[in-house]
C-alpha cells in the first residue's frame, strides 16, 4: 500500500503521524516532547487538505510555537532549519529562518504565546497568511503520484542536510530558561570540571562560560575568568563545540547580572522549594508573574515604584520567579523561623522576616492596642505609611477551614487551627461563617492593612470566594476589588493535593472598589504544561438564584426509619435526621450546591440520616427530580468542581420536567427500595417504594401470582405516569425498563411487589444484566437529550470554552 493510500484512511492526527513514520522509518523516543530532529520539525494534521482561508498558515503557526519554545525554553534540542507538515492529502516542507521574525521576543506583546501549539493565536495565523515567505512554500498533492514522489524526495534532502556547527539559528540563554540550560551544560561537563581539590561550584564555571569571548583552543582547553583570576580547563571538544553551536552566548550585561543573582538561589537545599503538600508549582508561579507584568509593567515593578509583599511565603516559591531587580523592594514573611532563615539565604536582597500574619500586631492594626507594631520591621512600617508608594501583594494563602491544619507552602500554622486573632476580630464584625477559613482571614486583614492604598493583589486561590453561598459576606463586606486578569489550572499540579478542582490566579486592583456581582470574570485556562487551552467565564452568585433555593422544602413532622444506604437503616443515636413531611414519597439528598458535592446526590425511601436532605412530596416531586437530574447528569471535571448549580432562568416546560423524572428514577443514584417489617425505635414500619414504575396487577401477573400488592395503594410514580405524554427517548427508557422488570419478576428475582430498582439490579442474573444494559443505553440516550437543555435553562454554567485545533 502506497503512502497516500495509508494516509487517506486516517481519522486522527496520531494515525497520520504513525503512517508517516512507517513510510520514512523515523523513530522518536517516547519521552521526547516534540517530533523534531536536528534537521526537521514535524507537524501532523488530521485534515484532508490545507483548506483556505487558513491554508498552510495554521500548521505553520503551530510549528512556530514549537520553534519559539525550542529557542527560548529549556529543551536541549537544537533549532531545526526545516519544518515538515503532513495532513491526509497534502504536505509541505518550509525553511524556518524566513519565519523566525514572527516568534522573536520583540513580538511578544503582539501574539498570544501562552496558547497551546494546537490552537495558535489567530492574529499570528492572519499575519502568516499575508507574508511573502509563505507564498513561496510549495504544497505537495499526495494523491498525485508525482506529488507524493516529489515530497518524499524533498524530505530526504532536508534530512540529509549537513548542518554547519556555526550556521544554524541559535537558542537564547536568559533569566527565564537558564536553569534547564545549566542542567544540560552540567550533564556534559561536570566530570571534566570536578577534579580533585576543586573548590569552585560548577555554577561559577557555567556563569563564566556563557559570557561572550570564551572559546576552545586547539588543545581542547577553555579559559574561565573569575574576577581577576583565570583558570584553564580541558573539556571534551565535540560536546563543547556542539553545545555552543546550539546556544548563543549572552551578550547583555544585565542578563548576565540577573542570571548570576538568580543562580545564587541554587543552594545545597535548592530542592526544598519543591517540598510541602501545597507548594506553588514553579511554572504557574512564573506564569502568575507574567500576568502581573502584563498588568503593571516590568519596568515599574523593578524600579522601586512598587513594594511587593508575600505574607505567606513558606519557602519562597513565588519569590523564586521574581527578577533580581525587584527583590530589593520585596518583603517576604513566613510563619516559620526555619523558613525565614532559608529565604534569607536565597533572597539576600529582599527583606525577609518571621511573621504570623493572622496573629501578630492585629490589635494595633484594628485600634485595640497602643498603635505600636511590635513584630513588623521598621522599614515595612514606614513603607506602609508612605503615600507615594504603590503595592503588589503576591500571595498563595492557606485554604484550611475550622480545625483543619493550615498549609502554606507545605507548612502548618502555629496553632494548627483557624482560631486566630483575626478570626476573633471577624467574629466581632459579624463574619462568623466566613471567618472560619484561614484564606478569608488573610483577605480580611489585607483589606484593612491596605485600605486606601494604591496597588494590586496577585492572589492564588480556589474559586470558592467568588461564588460560594458561605462567602457572600466576604464579597459584600470587604472583598470589593476589580478583577484585571487571571488564569485557572488544576489542583493536580500541587504535590500531594487530594481531589481535582480549579486553582485560580487573579490580579485585583485595590484602588478600584467594585462589587463582584457586577463584574464579568473571564479566566484563561492552562493545562498541566502551563499552556493556554481555553477560557472560562466564572459566575458570581449575583447571576441568579441558587438551585438549592428553587424547591420548597416542606416541614418534617413524623418519625420514619432513616437510611444511610439503599436498604441500610441508620442505627446510631446521635445527630440523626429521622423525620419526614406529610405526604412523604422519598427523600432527596442534595448536600451543598456545587459540583464538588455532586456525589452527595441520591434518592432514598426514607429520610437520609445526615444533614442535607429533604422530603419529596407530590407538590415538589417534579422539581425535586429535576434537581436530582441536574446535579447528577453533567460530568464533573477539575474545571467545574467549584461551579454552582442555579435555578432556571425561565420556567422549565413540562416535557423537560417529565424527562428529568424518568431519568432520575432509573439512575444509579436512585436508592429507593421496598422493605417490610423495618424495626426502628421500637416501632415496626412498612417502607414503600413510591418510585415503582408499574402497576400492582403487572407485578402480580409477572410473578405468576407469587407477589401481590394486596390493599396497598399504587406507587406514586406509576400514578404520575398514567396518561402522561412522554418524549420518544423517555418512552424508550420505559419500554426497556418494562422488559427488565418483567424478566426479573418472572425469574423470581423480586421479593416484594414494588421492588426497588437497586434491589433488582443487585439480584439480576446474566439474562437480566443483558436487559439492564439495554435499559442503561436508553437511559444514556435520554441524558444526552437532557444535558443541553440544562445549560439552556441556566441550571449549569458553561464550563471551559476550549480552543479548537487549528484556531
Amino acid at each position: 500500500m502506497g503512502f497516500y493510500e495509508k494516509l487517506k484512511n486516517c481519522t486522527t492526527r496520531e494515525e497520520v503521524r504513525a503512517s508517516f513514520f512507517e513510510e520514512t522509518g523515523l523513530v522518536f523516543p517516547l519521552k521526547q516532547k516534540f517530533d523534531s530532529t536536528e534537521q526537521v520539525l514535524y507537524i501532523f494534521r488530521k485534515e484532508r487538505r490545507f483548506l483556505p482561508p487558513k491554508g498552510i498558515a495554521s500548521p505553520l503557526a503551530q510549528a512556530l510555537y514549537v520553534l519559539r519554545e525550542l529557542k527560548y525554553g529549556g529543551a536541549a534540542c537544537p533549532l531545526p532549519p526545516y519544518v515538515c507538515c503532513v495532513c491526509r492529502g497534502e504536505a509541505f516542507i518550509a525553511p524556518t529562518r524566513p519565519f523566525a521574525r514572527f516568534y522573536a521576543r520583540r513580538r511578544e506583546e503582539k501574539y498570544d504565546w501562552d496558547r497551546t501549539p494546537l490552537s495558535p493565536c489567530p492574529r499570528l495565523i492572519g499575519d502568516l497568511s499575508e507574508s511573502a515567505a509563505l507564498a513561496r512554500v510549495r504544497v505537495y498533492d499526495l494523491k498525485d503520484e508525482g506529488g507524493e514522489a516529489a515530497f518524499l524526495a524533498a524530505h530526504t534532502r532536508a534530512c540529509a542536510v549537513q548542518l554547519s556547527l556555526f550556521r544554524r539559528e541559535k537558542k537564547t540563554i536568559d533569566e527565564n530558561n537558564f536553569l534547564k540550560v545549566y542542567e544540560y551544560w552540567a550533564s556534559l561537563f561536570t566530570e571534566a570540571l570536578s577534579e580533585n581539590g576543586e573548590v569552585r561550584k560548577l555554577a561559577e564555571y557555567f556563569l563564566s562560560d556563557i559570557e561572550t569571548g570564551r572559546k576552545l583552543d586547539r588543545g581542547g582547553r577553555v579559559e574561565f575568568s573569575f574576577g581577576g583570576e583565570k583558570v584553564t580547563k580541558s573539556l571534551p571538544v565535540y560536546e563543547y563545540n556542539y553545545f555552543w553551536s546550539v546556544y548563543e552566548r549572552v551578550k547583555d550585561e544585565r542578563t548576565i547580572f540577573a542570571i548570576r543573582r538568580k543562580i545564587d538561589r541554587l543552594s545545597e537545599d535548592f530542592a526544598r522549594r519543591f517540598e510541602g503538600e501545597f507548594y506553588t508549582p514553579v511554572p504557574f508561579a512564573a506564569k502568575a508573574y507574567e500576568y502581573l507584568v502584563k498588568t503593571i509593567g516590568k519596568n515599574r515593578l523593578e524600579s522601586g515604584a512598587y513594594r511587593i509583599w508575600d505574607m505567606a511565603a513558606g519557602s519562597g516559591n513565588l519569590e523564586f520567579t521574581l527578577p533580581q531587580a525587584a527583590l530589593p523592594y520585596t518583603y517576604i514573611s513566613t510563619l516559620s523561623e526555619d523558613d525565614a532563615n532559608y529565604c534569607r539565604r536565597i533572597f539576600s536582597a529582599a527583606e525577609v522576616f518571621q511573621y504570623d500574619y493572622l496573629n501578630d500586631d492585629v490589635e494595633e492594626l484594628f485600634g485595640e492596642g497602643d498603635g505600636q507594631r511590635r513584630k513588623m520591621p521598621e522599614k515595612l512600617r514606614k513603607d506602609l505609611h508612605n503615600p507615594k508608594l504603590k503595592w503588589l501583594i503576591f500571595i498563595n494563602p492557606p485554604f484550611a477551614t475550622s480545625n483543619l491544619s493550615a498549609f502554606s507552602a507545605g507548612k502548618v500554622s502555629k496553632s494548627g487551627v483557624s482560631d486566630t486573632a483575626i478570626r476573633r476580630v471577624m467574629l466581632k464584625n459579624g463574619y462568623g461563617e466566613t471567618g472560619r477559613e484561614l484564606f478569608s482571614q488573610f483577605l480580611f486583614r489585607i483589606s484593612r492593612e491596605f485600605e486606601g492604598k494604591k496597588g494590586y493583589l496577585g492572589l492564588f486561590s480556589t474559586l470558592k470566594y467568588l461564588n460560594a453561598p458561605n462567602d457572600r459576606k466576604l464579597r459584600e463586606g470587604f472583598f470589593r476589588y476589580t478583577a484585571e486578569r487571571g488564569f485557572l489550572f488544576s489542583s493536580e499540579n500541587f504535590e500531594g493535593s487530594k481531589g481535582k478542582f480549579p486553582v485560580a490566579f487573579a490580579v485585583w486592583s485595590l484602588e478600584k472598589e467594585r462589587s463582584l456581582e457586577s463584574q464579568s470574570l473571564v479566566f484563561d485556562v492552562f493545562d498541566r504544561e502551563a499552556k493556554k487551552v481555553g477560557v472560562k467565564r466564572v459566575r458570581t452568585d449575583g447571576g441568579g438564584r441558587l438551585l438549592s433555593a428553587w424547591v420548597k422544602r416542606p416541614p418534617t413532622k413524623r418519625v420514619f426509619p432513616p437510611f444511610t444506604g439503599a436498604t441500610r437503616v441508620c442505627e446510631r443515636n446521635v445527630d440523626v435526621r429521622d423525620r419526614v413531611a406529610e405526604g412523604f414519597l422519598c427523600s432527596l439528598m442534595c448536600c451543598g450546591n456545587d459540583f464538588q458535592h455532586q456525589n452527595q446526590t441520591a434518592l432514598f425511601s426514607g429520610p437520609q440520616a445526615s444533614a442535607g436532605s429533604y422530603s419529596v412530596t407530590a407538590e415538589n416531586f417534579e422539581k425535586s427530580m429535576a434537581v436530582h437530574a441536574v446535579r447528577k447528569l453533567p460530568k464533573a471535571s477539575w474545571s467545574n468542581n467549584r461551579d454552582q448549580f442555579y435555578a432556571p432562568v425561565r420556567e422549565a416546560d413540562e416535557g423537560f420536567l417529565s424527562d428529568c423524572v424518568v431519568w432520575s428514577v432509573f439512575s444509579d443514584s436512585d436508592n429507593a427500595c421496598s422493605l417490610k417489617e423495618v424495626v426502628y425505635k421500637g416501632e415496626i414500619y412498612r417502607v414503600r417504594n413510591q418510585l415503582f414504575p408499574f402497576s400492582k396487577a403487572e407485578a402480580e401477573t409477572w410473578s405468576g401470582g407469587a407477589l401481590s400488592g394486596g390493599d396497598e395503594e399504587e406507587a406514586f410514580f406509576y400514578r404520575w405516569l398514567k396518561g402522561r405524554a412522554l418524549s420518544q427517548e423517555a418512552e424508550k427508557v420505559m419500554q426497556a425498563a418494562r422488559d427488565f422488570y418483567a424478566y426479573c419478576y418472572r425469574g423470581g428475582m423480586a421479593e416484594i411487589w414494588d421492588a426497588g430498582y437497586p434491589q433488582l439490579r443487585a439480584a439480576a442474573d446474566e439474562g437480566g444484566r443483558a436487559l439492564l444494559n439495554g435499559l442503561k443505553a436508553a437511559h444514556k440516550a435520554l441524558g444526552n437529550v437532557l444535558l443541553p437543555k440544562m445549560y439552556d435553562y441556566g441550571f449549569i454554567p458553561a464550563d471551559v470554552e476550549y480552543f479548537k485545533e487549528g484556531e
